[in-house]
């Protein structure tokens, strides 16, 4: 069983939960002077301004998420929210850093788990040597018809059922099944003899992708649902992905997303491309291009501060957003993680940027959550994207379930030692 087919997008969803927009457009005037933050943590705190000093709040409710508000008197809007959470021996911390005019709404979220369902799949009919079921970001393998157990992501997804040949080709109709209902001891029946899509709707065009000299590109392509199901179509390694001319809604989607690793002298560098095409046109081949996308590359960084070259995003890539800085922190007896994702509008226009980390003790948290000595992994990313910048500070969910993005990043990472 293949459980997360997208573990590079979703990871890449999560650090933005926190992250905010600015640029690109006008925005609309805040109607509050308040950010209103919505958490699981044990441990938050406010900043009023650029340069304020950090007031921790009190947790509301002993378990569970809950909010809290952060008053934001700056006449420029900035504001600070910061939160700490223990699970375990892992130490982690979130802090946005954004303006009112770009968010007063923000989701600082640390658990993302879910318990699973117990499932029993039932296969009738099948003929082909392989028989694939896929919903949300599962997808289940069997070889011959029968009743199996399996533990699955509670929810309403849209399920599609596919068979194959011995040599991997789709063989008989696409099964979809809309808004099925995944509970727990539930039962989801595929019979392979009922009428879906046709074979003969489905068509091949090409996939490709072109990096930056000496990098390691990958590109790969998905049928997202409008019920949130992936089902992986084609990658550039094959050098083709597959469509379908009829029976899809305008709901669903083409999604294609790109990678590029390289390795340098002392860092890393990569490029993460993501975007989706409404399955009512067919896009035809793609051919996605990284070579001219500029790479960021931090001039300095430590656990204190980190510096930078503003980064300048290529025509027909989307708006610059955010900036995040990661680092984290193997130990003996515990680990570390500290992500801020810090606004463009936060920062202002400048060719050069820099950011003071702040310590715990200034966050008003616990000691425990500072680094240690020690080698520490680090990463400076730009974020882009075209959506609302508020809708992407809110979300508690992978990013592509939001229709028309368009999203890209690049990242600079480095090992040091504090």
């Amino acid at each position: 069983m293949d459980t997360k087919i997208l573990n590079t997008v979703i990871a890449t969803s999560l650090l933005l939960t926190t992250a905010c927009g600015g640029g690109g457009g006008s925005t609309t005037p805040p109607q509050t002077n308040r950010v209103t933050v919505d958490t699981d943590a044990e441990w938050v705190a406010c900043q009023d301004g650029k340069n304020g000093m950090w007031q921790a709040r009190q947790r509301t409710t002993s378990t569970g998420h809950w909010q809290f508000e952060c008053t934001v008197n700056d006449p420029e809007g900035r504001f600070g929210v910061a939160a700490a959470m223990t699970n375990f021996t892992l130490y982690d911390v979130k802090i946005l850093q954004g303006t009112l005019n770009e968010t007063h709404k923000a989701s600082l979220i640390f658990d993302e788990s879910f318990t699973p369902v117990d499932l029993t799949i039932e296969i009738s009919n099948s003929t082909g040597t392989e028989q694939r079921i896929y919903f949300d970001e599962a997808k289940y393998i069997y070889n011959s018809d029968g009743s199996y157990s399996e533990k699955a992501a509670s929810g309403t997804w849209d399920v599609v059922a596919i068979q194959a040949d011995s040599q991997g080709d789709i063989v008989g109709d696409i099964i979809l099944k809309r808004a099925v209902h995944i509970t727990q001891g539930g039962i989801l029946s595929i019979d392979y003899s009922e009428s879906g899509i046709p074979n003969s709707a489905l068509f091949e065009k090409n996939l490709s992708v072109t990096g930056h000299t000496g990098g390691n590109t990958n590109a790969e392509a998905f049928l997202s649902t409008a019920g949130h199901t992936i089902v992986h179509t084609g990658d550039s390694t094959l050098g083709k992905w597959s469509g379908l001319n009829s029976g899809l809604s305008g709901g669903d989607r083409y999604l294609f997303i790109a990678n590029e690793f390289i390795s340098r002298t002392g860092f890393d560098q990569s490029y993460f491309w993501l975007n989706n095409y409404n399955s009512q046109s067919n896009p035809g081949d793609i051919s996605i291009d990284l070579s001219n996308r500029p790479l960021i590359e931090a001039t300095s960084i430590s656990v204190s501060n980190v510096e930078w070259p503003a980064y300048q995003p290529v025509q027909d890539s989307p708006p610059l957003r955010a900036y995040t800085i990661d680092m984290y922190q193997s130990m003996i007896a515990k680990s570390i993680d500290w992500e801020i994702t810090i606004s463009k509008g936060w920062l202002g226009d400048s060719n050069t940027h820099a950011y003071t980390i702040p310590d715990a003790s200034r966050l008003e948290f616990p000691l425990d959550y500072d680094f240690g000595s020690g080698d520490i992994n680090s990463g400076l990313t730009a974020v882009m994207f075209n959506v609302d910048p508020q809708t992407m500070a809110v979300l508690q969910a992978p990013i592509y379930w939001l229709p028309d993005l368009h999203f890209e990043t690049t990242t600079w990472a480095k090992t040091f030692t504090n």
